[in-house]
């Protein structure tokens, strides 16, 4: 398995001159890649389920901050050389999908070809409404998004609909990308597994923790994307995010990494506390020398 680690751009986020040491630090430790989150206006008042913590609440403090996705891979990609660039996930429906694809293409032509994607519908009504965006069909509005960013990503897409999104006429979309951007797709759901193997590369997922329920649906729901895939296809990636404390690496961690491994997932993205930058490095470098004491875990 490879080892990438979430690099939250909200509410603990690293600060000022934290960003260079403690990246080039993931980088020497051989992680490889590095996920950012995303939203655009998150509302006062919520009332959509949030999927990915057990009572549905979305816990973010009203003062927190929320660095642009985009922008902040950017940064990244200035402040390293060899770290994959990930948003994961990205939701594609905030933004339209011919200015997404400009920007994630230029990001990766700069970086010289390290960018990913990872996509979802989006979970949050109210912050669709916020940015007057129909928030209704959400996975053909994604599933659009994606086909056109495609398009753009050719350099000359041509005239038709994607989903919701019409273009009249022929134009330019350039730079392309440096390589082609591979692309996951977030959620559970049956219409984003068949998304995940049929319109993308391969599935992100989350976990709410390491207990063995968590892992073992995790390894569940690997396995039915896997199974999704056609005979003598490429595999498709298949990725999920989990949070990790120290306390973790006396065991649970590596319950979780061989489970994972047996069920086929490739890459973990380690989420970690960011409040401490020096301690939460230490935690992830601890991390890469466990997995591959185990033999589970790829070198850099």
């Amino acid at each position: 398995m490879r080892l990438s680690v979430g690099l939250t751009n909200f509410g603990n986020h690293l600060e000022g001159d934290q960003w260079v040491p403690a990246l080039r630090r993931l980088e020497d430790a051989g992680m490889h890649g590095v996920w950012l989150t995303d939203h655009v206006a998150v509302p006062h008042h919520i009332e959509s389920r949030y999927p990915f913590t057990p009572d549905g609440t979305f816990r973010l403090r009203e003062a927190d901050v929320w660095y642009d996705a985009l922008v902040t891979l950017s940064y990244v990609a200035a402040c390293t050389s060899t770290l994959e660039l990930g948003i994961g996930v990205c939701v594609v429906g905030l933004r339209h999908p011919i200015i997404l694809a400009k920007q994630i293409a230029t990001i990766d032509r700069l970086s010289g070809g390290r960018v990913a994607l990872g996509i979802g519908s989006g979970w949050l009504r109210e912050e669709f409404q916020v940015l007057d965006i129909d928030p209704s069909r959400p996975v053909a509005r994604m599933e659009g998004a994606l086909r056109l960013m495609k398009a753009c990503w050719s350099g000359a897409p041509e005239p038709g609909e994607y989903g919701p999104y019409k273009v009249d006429r022929p134009f330019h979309s350039l730079p392309t990308p440096a390589h082609e951007i591979p692309v996951v797709v977030g959620g559970e759901g049956p219409a984003a597994l068949r998304a995940s193997v049929e319109a993308a590369d391969g599935w992100l997922g989350a976990t709410f923790d390491l207990s063995q329920a968590s892992v073992a649906h995790i390894a569940e729901v690997a396995g039915r994307v896997r199974g999704l895939s056609n005979p003598g296809a490429v595999p498709p990636r298949v990725m999920t995010r989990v949070p990790v404390r120290r306390s973790d690496l006396d065991g649970a961690l590596a319950h979780a990494l061989r489970t994972w491994s047996e069920a086929g997932v490739d890459e973990l993205v380690l989420d970690v506390n960011w409040a401490n930058a020096d301690r939460s490095v230490t935690v992830l470098e601890q991390v890469v020398r466990q997995g591959r004491d185990l033999g589970l875990v790829d070198a850099a």
